[in-house]
């Protein structure tokens, strides 16, 4: 079922719009119902120096900073993990963020102290005035960047004045475009990879959802996923409006925003590919700095020389 449109699925169901809701949620619940915890274990970089800190104001969140032996680049990356990872996921020699210091190396690049974040398995930097604290993305803002400042001149050279950096992996992805769209002055760069992006919400009409499925080519199942996550987070139209990317891209501003990587592979069945080049038009049409990359692959195929290069 997972792989057949929900054009075709709706002739021979004959649902109306409030039942095919609740048959996708039904179907999404029971795939998270039967989807183990990942038990994955990073294997550290021999050439990696890893400190790791667990905070609990104003909520709990994790950090992780990591720096490259022999490597005197100023700059400081801060990254975002994808779905069910952790702030240790970066320091991993057979992960995504270990094949970038191979490139690095490779061209003969200095890695940046890098940043890894986390506020747990699944996370949005949404800015919310009746979310607790604002919201994560008001937490970010006002709490997380200056206690990670602050830890970042107690232990960084005082002559490290590199520029500001930000980049995410799926999930990441998707919170580092949030960061780019809205953070303003602070970030000079922003890579999002195979961030899944949705033109629609669960606020949009059943013929909007179908034409979404339709032209991303999405799994089934993974609209379901995603209907659920739009459901989670964002309560009311005000507030998705006020939060996805796609929706900020409408009022994108290109003053004093950093300059922004975007990629996605052409088989990805979360239907980013489609919403990927529909985001890089629109922000380019606003003035924005962006370099859109389209892979062969699936889900997170990237190319990490020109993420590497980029990031420099």
């Amino acid at each position: 079922m997972a792989n057949i449109t929900l054009e075709r699925f709706m002739q021979q169901a004959r649902l109306t719009r409030w039942p095919v809701y609740g048959a996708l949620l039904l179907l999404l619940l029971v795939t998270v119902w039967w989807w183990p915890a990942s038990p994955y274990q990073p294997t550290p970089l021999a050439k990696l120096e890893m400190q790791c800190f667990q905070e609990t104001v104003p909520l709990p969140w994790s950090w992780c900073l990591h720096r490259y032996q022999g490597s005197d680049n100023p700059d400081v990356l801060y990254y975002f993990h994808g779905r069910n990872g952790t702030a240790r996921w970066w320091n991993d020699r057979d992960y995504h963020t270990g094949q970038l210091y191979k490139a690095w190396e490779k061209d003969q690049l200095q890695p940046p102290t890098v940043v890894s974040l986390s506020f747990g398995k699944l996370w949005v930097l949404t800015e919310d005035k009746a979310a607790p604290f604002g919201g994560l993305y008001r937490v970010f803002s006002t709490v997380v960047i200056p206690t990670i400042e602050t830890r970042l001149q107690q232990q960084l050279p005082p002559t490290a004045s590199g520029q500001r950096l930000v980049a995410g992996i799926s999930m990441g992805g998707f919170n580092t475009l949030i960061v780019a769209l809205k953070h303003r002055g602070y970030f000079a760069k922003a890579a999002s990879l195979c961030a899944p992006l949705a033109t629609v919400s669960h606020h949009d009409s059943l013929a909007q959802l179908r034409a979404f499925i339709h032209n991303s080519g999405i799994r089934l199942k993974r609209a379901a996923m995603l209907l659920m996550f739009s459901l989670r987070f964002y309560s009311d139209k005000s507030l998705w409006l006020q939060n996805d990317p796609m929706a900020l891209s409408a009022d994108f501003n290109a003053e004093a925003a950093p300059a922004i990587y975007l990629s996605c592979g052409k088989q990805d069945e979360w239907g980013c590919s489609y919403g990927s080049r529909l985001l890089a038009r629109q922000l380019r049409e606003r003035g924005a700095e962006i370099q859109w990359q389209s892979r062969p692959g699936g889900h997170c195929d990237i190319d990490y020389e020109a993420v590497a290069r980029f990031l420099q």
